[in-house]
């Protein structure tokens, strides 16, 4: 099958939809040998682990080198969602406004694990001056 070499995939994803959106940038990778793609993800619950233990020992040769796959992540404030396993890419916390309720249980995570908080932020201001590298994150 011939392929057009111009062409480049960008896949997003929110929540459980981030992961999935990970998961096919290896695929592509691993599976079609498709270089071309990326993925930018918002409150991904981390698949590093998935990809390290499930994927990679399973690989069909192509070589993928986790560190090097095109991956931006984007999560809010720790939360029971985005602490639930490794990230991988390149990881940036963003820090919406979630109210006046704080840290009330249940309410936190809701607000912090929102997309409506994330877009907010895109859509008011300069993200790439708010947005923190993160190096590490919680799990």
């Amino acid at each position: 099958m011939a392929r057009n070499k111009n062409y480049h995939l960008s896949i997003t994803g929110h929540s459980l939809g981030a992961l999935l959106a990970e998961l096919s940038v290896y695929y592509c990778h691993d599976q079609l040998n498709y270089k071309s793609v990326n993925a930018v993800t918002f409150e991904s619950p981390g698949s590093r682990d998935i990809m390290e233990n499930r994927l990679l020992p399973n690989l069909k040769g192509n070589g993928v080198k986790l560190d090097k796959l095109d991956i931006v992540q984007y999560v809010s404030y720790p939360n029971i969602i985005n602490t639930y396993g490794h990230h991988i890419g390149t990881l940036y916390q963003l820090q919406p406004m979630l109210g006046s309720l704080g840290w009330v249980i249940g309410w936190y995570t809701k607000q912090a694990h929102s997309m409506d908080n994330i877009t907010a932020l895109f859509e008011s201001s300069d993200i790439y001056k708010q947005r923190i590298l993160m190096k590490d994150w919680p799990i």
